[in-house]
């Protein structure tokens, strides 16, 4: 910085403003504006010059918009010259939006178990509200974040998910064609695994396998953006941290589930097709009795519980990334709530889906 305020007189700004400096760069920039503040408007229009600024990231121009507030709220007139057109029109933005601002270098963020009361579900109401806005006026929707979170959710879960799946189908097999060969009755485990996996085991599986991958993911990305206080110049730029990271991924996990669903399928069929033609049965025997007893209601009610599923397990992994408190050790426990809350949510989800067809007889 070249010189101290004086009244009317430009500040030419020469240091860096980007996250990595902002620690020591805002004590000096918040002198600044106190001073002009303290002047009042007599003392005429006050001005930072940042056309000798080597680089300005979005942390910066947080920073010179916390500093503006400050000098604008005495009644003093304030600009800031010398910023390339896309960010001079981001901070014009920021400005018209009124954002709340808070000092970059020293931003509060304390997690919710330090809050007490009510508090972590007045937070979960807000995000879910917030959440709902995202998905159905998807004004800040990112088709970009939108395509790496689904590929990395879906594409990416292939193979551990057909692997578990066929385990299961496996494991199902035989436990269930032990009692069966009692009477002779090894065909019907065809039946029992089908009914079984389309209805109920393959959207368990696939959600499970994306509570621990995809959960956790999604909670260790945002809560080390909230670490680095990207999270805090998304506010403070006026831009919605829920609806411009959270919408996106969680689309990403809808939309991904039924595939990994119908691969955990298939795949658990397969295996429990090995078993009885290990048994000496016929594969189009199998795959009779399997899709025999599977009605087509079965197919949708698993569709429905996979999308159900899908927005839990992804808004629980966003919910705990944007909740962490601040450090590496608040992350991981972030990534941990993510995985065990998104869990919990799957298998209370069910039991209501459970309770729900029986009571409409489907």
């Amino acid at each position: 910085m070249n010189g101290d305020a004086r009244p009317g007189d430009t500040v030419r700004w020469d240091a860096p403003l980007v996250r990595g400096s902002l620690a020591a760069q805002w004590p000096r920039l918040s002198s600044v504006a106190a001073r002009w503040a303290k002047e009042g408007p007599g003392a005429g229009p006050a001005r930072i010059d940042v056309a000798a600024c080597p680089r300005i990231d979005s942390s910066g121009l947080a920073a010179l918009l916390r500093a503006g507030r400050r000098v604008a709220a005495a009644g003093r007139p304030f600009s800031v010259s010398g910023l390339p057109p896309h960010q001079e029109e981001t901070l014009r933005e920021a400005v018209a939006a009124g954002a709340a601002a808070a000092p970059p270098a020293a931003a509060s963020r304390e997690g919710p178990a330090r809050r007490g009361g009510d508090a972590p579900l007045r937070e979960a109401l807000a995000f879910a509200g917030e959440l709902a806005c995202g998905l159905l006026r998807p004004a800040w929707f990112r088709i970009g974040a939108f395509s790496r979170a689904f590929a990395a959710a879906g594409p990416g879960a292939t193979c551990v998910t057909a692997t578990i799946g066929l385990l299961l189908g496996l494991v199902l097999a035989f436990e269930s064609a032990a009692p069966l060969k009692l009477f002779g009755a090894e065909i019907y485990v065809a039946n029992l695994v089908g009914v079984a996996v389309v209805r109920e085991l393959a959207v368990l599986v696939a959600a499970i396998v994306m509570s621990g991958r995809t959960a956790s993911a999604f909670a260790a990305e945002l809560g080390t953006m909230g670490t680095e206080e990207e999270i805090d110049a998304l506010r403070v730029l006026g831009i919605p941290p829920v609806r411009y990271l959270a919408a996106p991924r969680v689309a990403a996990a809808a939309l991904a589930m039924p595939p990994l669903s119908l691969v955990a399928g298939l795949f658990a069929l397969l295996g429990g097709g090995l078993v009885l033609s290990a048994m000496g049965y016929g594969w189009s025997a199998f795959w009779s009795y399997a899709l025999s007893f599977s009605r087509p209601s079965d197919v949708a009610v698993g569709a429905v519980k996979a999308v159900v599923f899908g927005l839990l397990v992804g808004a629980v992994g966003c919910h705990c990334g944007l909740s962490a408190g601040a450090g590496s050790d608040a992350v991981g426990r972030a990534v941990t709530r993510a995985v065990v809350f998104s869990i919990v949510a799957v298998a209370l989800a069910d039991g209501v889906f459970a309770v729900l067809l029986q009571l409409h007889g489907i």
